[in-house]
């Protein structure tokens, strides 16, 4: 039996602070024992509840005991005992006896609908006209005067048979007007409108546009004569339902009174047969009684549900109900719950907590309740690889309970094998056991796999599961069933069905070390491939199953470390073939911005049986996206094929299609809206890579693009399944056209149609676009498709299942003769493809020749250089290129360095070229150490604590003060905690007098400022909302620059909370001094100047500033004592003093008069404690240098 603060799994403090809280308000909780109750609880929801936005979320469950209805507006719920007031309802109230269910989504919705209204429905009467000329902008404001216009009944249109009031059948666009009336606008909750459309509309509540489709861009009035990006055909004359568009913004339109509906609606092209539009406008109020029309029966409103913003902890914690004013009411203790199991009170409002089987959220709680869970089962043995036979135990955690246990792979029940004695275990096995106990829930599933004998160099992935989940004829879905087609790929096969089955997996490192254990669903998985004899399987992780995310570093190399689904790959069309190629190709491109799938090869077993090599991946779905990109997943579009959606909706990426069938794509107009449209480096680098691979079973499949809705979504392209590369079928593949392939306007089918091809077609119609296409394309055929480094890749893959791979092909008899000849297929394509590609480049675009490009570098320690603003030259390189299409070269010094200037064909000063290749070219760039030892960046601007209204994450703002571009490669973000480090990734430049953001959420980021694109992130951690120290380290550990900012005065306040951001009001100014910060205007400039500045007005000043110069401290760090060296421009009174890093004097080093020339100074700190400290020099009364140095004991 369970009662409040029962729960094992509360940490000790959080019960001290749980308890206090309560007995302090132990009279009130008298005064309200009759008072609104917790009375049922899951926190595992599988799939017992579903939302209204078809999720499983928590939920919580309250009742009220007493006989009259209670008012909770303005009442507290929260999971935290130290933050009661976490979220708050809205007007509701509870009736007698009644019930009131609330979902601990984390969603944070308070606007629950008490009743509806469709207050615009078919048959209303409105004012339209017939538009045939342009009557402006105006019309759809609520002042326009439409006493001219025609008067009729909804639908208005013509060809459906269902419109009430007829247009002429050459109307090609209707404008539509009609009031509405609102009792109280703060009472709505919600708008929803549904409309029944043909081709496509825009409407406008009171003159501001609350929903389109297929028509223009969001925001921009359409032409009146402009037509439907595509044709939509009306439902209701069909007998379908007119469609839904949520009006999350309406509250800035909508008015008490009376209000405005207009519409436009076009037609689609100059021959439609028909036009159409229905208008429906729903109302949602929180208060009863102010509906004055029914619901219209065509439209179907969605349950609006109360949503907290927390979730409830699997593990267990406290809830905490509050009133209006703070005061306990009630509490309860939930705890460590299966999925679906709920915890409540029985009966209802009684003391007495539960367990329910079968939960009633929003119900009374008569089902069975159990008291307890039955004990855990405990093995003798840990699960992993042992060498010879075992014998284990199992054991309950409670004497006298007996265990139940299996060996084939299912879960036990008490029909299982009653454990008696030990189990004697010679080969690889899964035991999975349980406990039962007369009137206690059965106890957790102990799973765990005991490979014996086994030797492997590659991770292992054990999966156990029913084998009926596999193997029934009927069910299973590992084999063909009654149902299967006779030939192959076999559809129609119980593998080609979307049937999931619930499994357990466990996974041990290439260590052998156990990683972790956890319950998932299993899918079959991939196109012709499940007809292998090896499938690939999905893997699902769900709160059905007990967790609805993996959190766990499955990827070495990937800072991901939560995943909602995997896929262990059979390798696809390369099953039997090489099984590293999809691999290996994302490999070669790993630093391009180029979206694909991590990959690493692993062995599986299944219920203990060995099953061969399985390359793990991500699992391309909006998840995949939030985690590699910090997106909201639930605005994105991701979309396959021919605009097939699979999350979101296809109308943007119509628009874009539309665009450009219907525009001139030679135009700046139409690069710029391209540019605006798509991610076009990313672009152009994943069809080049596509192209080079000879991928032929692309570009008509396995293509998945996809954005971020808004104006500042951009398309992007994912790299995934490229199988058919490298001549998987064809050992001179790489003989193989595959740019005239992607450009083929006329092929009819698989695997290039003309949808396929459309976007490269058009866009090199565009010269500039072309240009960068032909360069880029020459760019990877001279770096990142060189055949050296292929070669390299293709070995590295190799080598990473050498070991494993005779077993696999054993196991699947297949011939290690023929893996051989695979893997010599792929490095006869590599030494042979750039030639080829080159000579396609040339045949496609008519070149003549190429020209031979040479860039030399002396000393690789001392620099590099960026071809085309696109890829990096490391080493002596010598390429190709063709002449007239121009190509660049910028100079990028490393750290301690700066340019000097080129030799050759050119001798420039200027770090950055461009080049016509018209011959041959041959240049040297020459570095020199650089005078300023310390690069000239620092922070700029600081969000630590962001307002609630406004919460852009914390995020920092680098700002690059120098006169040369900066190579932030390996620089180190860190705050007071050395333990948080973020390392800034690989070919992060900083060009000189630009910005650079750390974020630490990028979701967060991205939603409210979507047009910074100079972010990197996220950082991993945090900043403290009280002040605290900030350093940026460069790659050698050479600090760069830190300071220690505050929330209290002389620091500018209004950026703790408030919505600011604190600013430097001028980048040559001691950053570490409150005077030189303010408060941004608005809720800061990330990536841009700031909002706040001054200006250095003495230009004298500065130059002397500039001719007194400071070096920095060496060595820096330093344990006993450093050397401090600086030069005066004339005699003059010198001081030379050391603050610590709150700005206390420490120690006087020089006070007096010194003559012009060099100096230098030791200062010995062994009376110092270790920290950040400044040293300043001053020359008479007004000039002064302050540098920052690090004393480690």
């Amino acid at each position: 039996m369970h009662t409040d603060l029962c729960n094992p799994f509360l940490q000790p403090n959080r019960i001290t602070v749980l308890l206090l809280f309560i007995f302090s308000f132990v009279l009130l909780k008298n005064v309200h024992s009759q008072a609104i109750l917790i009375n049922e609880v899951m926190s595992s929801n599988g799939k017992t509840l579903i939302d209204e936005n078809s999720d499983y979320p928590d939920w919580i469950e309250l009742f009220n005991p007493g006989n009259a209805s209670i008012d909770i507006a303005g009442w507290q719920l929260s999971d935290d005992p130290e933050q009661p007031d976490k979220w708050l309802f809205p007007k509701v109230a509870i009736g007698p006896r009644a019930f009131l269910l609330v979902f601990a989504s984390g969603k944070s919705t308070n606007s629950v609908v008490v009743e509806w209204e469709t207050t615009v429905q078919q048959g209303d009467s409105c004012r339209y006209v017939n538009v045939t000329e342009d009557l402006g902008n105006f019309w759809f404001n609520a002042r326009y005067n439409d006493s001219s216009w025609q008067r009729g009944l909804t639908g208005i249109g013509y060809g459906d048979f269902d419109d009430a009031t007829l247009v002429p059948t050459s109307a090609k666009c209707v404008y539509l007007r009609q009031n509405f009336s609102v009792k109280d606008a703060d009472a709505v909750a919600r708008m929803l409108l549904h409309m029944d459309f043909d081709d496509a509309f825009v409407a406008y509540i009171n003159g501001i546009e609350v929903a389109r489709a297929n028509i223009g861009t969001v925001g921009i009035p359409p032409a009146y004569n402009l037509s439907a990006s595509q044709a939509h055909e009306a439902e209701i004359y069909r007998g379908g339902s007119p469609l839904l568009f949520d009006l999350d913004d309406f509250r800035n339109a909508l008015q008490t009174g009376q209000n405005l509906l207009a519409v436009e609606v076009h037609n689609y092209g100059n021959s439609s047969s028909d036009l159409s539009i229905i208008p429906f406008l729903s109302l949602g109020y929180s208060q009863s009684g102010l509906a004055e029309r029914d619901i219209a029966p065509l439209v179907n409103l969605p349950n609006s549900s109360l949503h907290t913003n927390f979730k409830i902890n699997a593990e267990g914690e406290s809830l905490i109900l509050s009133d209006a004013f703070g005061q306990f009411i009630d509490s309860c203790s939930v705890s460590s719950l299966p999925p679906d199991v709920s915890q409540g009170r029985y009966p209802d409002g009684g003391e007495d907590w539960y367990f329910f089987e079968e939960s009633t959220p929003g119900s009374a709680n008569n089902s069975n309740g159990y008291r307890d869970f039955s004990p855990q089962v405990i093995s003798s043995h840990t699960p992993g690889f042992y060498e010879n036979f075992i014998r284990i135990t199992l054991e309950s955690a409670e004497e006298n309970t007996p265990v139940y246990y299996t060996l084939d792979g299912s879960v036990p029940t008490e029909s299982s094998a009653k454990y008696q004695n030990q189990i004697l275990l010679s080969r690889t096995l899964v035991v999975r056991a349980r406990t039962f106990q007369a009137g206690n829930l059965p106890g957790p599933v102990l799973s765990q796999t005991y490979f014996i004998g086994e030797d492997t160099e590659l991770p292992v992935i054990s999966l156990s599961t029913d084998p009926a989940n596999l193997w029934d004829w009927q069910t299973g879905i590992y084999v063909k069933g009654p149902n299967a087609n006779s030939d192959y790929p076999y559809f129609n096969s119980n593998f080609w069905q979307d049937w999931e089955k619930p499994a357990h997996i466990e996974f041990f490192e290439d260590d052998k070390q156990h990683g972790f254990s956890i319950d998932c669903g299993i899918k079959i998985f991939g196109g012709w491939s499940r007809a292998a004899d090896q499938k690939s399987l999905s893997l699902f992780f769900r709160a059905q199953y007990g967790t609805s995310t993996l959190e766990y570093p499955v990827f070495p190399d990937l800072k991901i470390t939560n995943f909602e689904a995997l896929v262990l790959r059979n390798s696809g069309n390369d099953w039997n073939y090489s099984m590293l190629r999809d691999g290996m190709m994302g490999s070669l491109v790993e630093s391009l911005d180029i979206d694909k799938q991590a990959h690493r090869p692993a062995v599986l077993f299944i219920n203990g049986e060995y099953w061969g090599i399985h390359n793990i991946r991500e699992k391309i779905n909006e998840h995949f996206l939030a985690s590699h990109h910090g997106v909201d997943p639930d605005n994105v579009d991701l979309l396959e094929g021919n605009q097939n959606v699979i999350h979101g909706d296809g109308a943007g990426y119509q628009q874009l299609i539309n665009y450009i069938n219907t525009n001139d794509m030679s135009s700046d107009a139409s690069q710029a809206f391209i540019e605006q449209q798509i991610e076009l480096k990313s672009f152009l680098d994943y069809f080049i890579a596509q192209i080079y691979f000879d991928n032929t079973d692309w570009p008509g499949n396995n293509i998945k693009y996809w954005r971020t809705r808004g104006a500042e979504g951009k398309w992007r392209w994912i790299l995934y399944d490229a199988d058919f590369g490298f001549g998987l079928f064809d050992p001179n593949g790489y003989q193989h056209n595959t740019l005239q392939f992607a450009l083929d306007p006329n092929h009819p089918d698989w695997p290039n149609p003309p949808w396929s091809t459309l976007l490269l077609r058009k866009f090199l119609e565009n010269e500039n676009l072309r240009n960068q296409f032909i360069n880029y394309f020459a760019d990877h055929l001279n770096l990142t498709f060189k055949a050296e480094r292929v070669n390299a890749k293709i070995a590295a893959k190799r080598a990473a299942i050498l070991p494993e791979i005779n077993s696999h092909l054993k196991r699947w008899s297949h011939s290690h003769d023929n893996w051989v000849t695979q893997i010599n297929r792929l490095y006869t394509f590599s030494q042979n493809r750039v030639t080829q590609s080159r000579r396609f480049l040339m045949q496609e675009f008519s070149f003549s020749s190429m020209t031979a490009v040479k860039v030399n570098l002396p000393d690789t320690t001392m620099g590099r250089v960026r071809i085309n603003d696109h890829l990096f030259i490391e080493e002596n390189f010598i390429g190709y290129y063709f002449p007239g299409i121009h190509i660049s070269l910028q100079a990028v010094p490393r750290p301690g360095y700066r340019f000097n200037r080129w030799t050759g064909s050119d001798s420039s000063q200027n770090a950055f070229l461009q080049i016509n290749p018209d011959k041959t070219i041959n240049l040297t760039a020459w570095f020199e150490k650089s005078d300023t030892e310390t690069p000239m960046a620092l922070f700029n601007e600081i969000n630590y604590n962001p307002s609630a209204s406004f919460d852009s994450g914390d995020w920092v703002e680098i700002f690059n003060s120098g006169e040369d571009i900066l190579d932030c490669s390996g620089w180190v973000f860190t705050d007071e905690d050395d333990s948080h480090r973020f390392v800034f990734p690989e070919n992060t430049l900083l060009a000189a007098k630009a910005y650079l953001v750390l974020v630490s959420d990028k979701m967060k980021f991205t939603s409210l400022f979507p047009q910074v694109k100079n972010f990197i992130g996220e950082t991993g951690f945090g900043l403290s909302g009280s002040g605290e120290l900030l350093r940026l380290y460069d790659a050698n550990g050479v600090l760069i620059d830190s300071l220690v900012y505050d929330d209290v005065p002389p620091w500018p306040t209004a950026p703790d909370g408030g919505g600011a951001t604190l600013e430097l009001t001028d980048p040559m100014a001691n950053n570490s001094q409150a005077e030189n910060w303010a408060s941004s205007i608005g809720n800061g400039t990330p990536g841009a100047s700031n909002s706040v500045t001054t200006e250095v007005k003495e230009q004298n000043q500065t130059q002397n500033q500039v001719a007194m110069q400071l070096e920095q401290n060496y060595p820096n760090p330093f344990s006993t004592n450093t050397t401090i060296v600086y030069r005066l421009p004339a005699a003059g009174d010198v001081t030379l003093k050391v603050y610590d890093i709150r700005g206390r004097l420490v120690e006087t080093l020089l006070q007096g008069s010194q003559l012009a020339g060099t100096h230098k100074i030791i200062f010995d700190a062994h009376n110092v404690p270790s920290g950040i400290y400044y040293y300043r020099l001053t020359l008479g009364s007004t000039k002064s240098v302050t540098k920052k140095m690090i004393f480690i004991r």
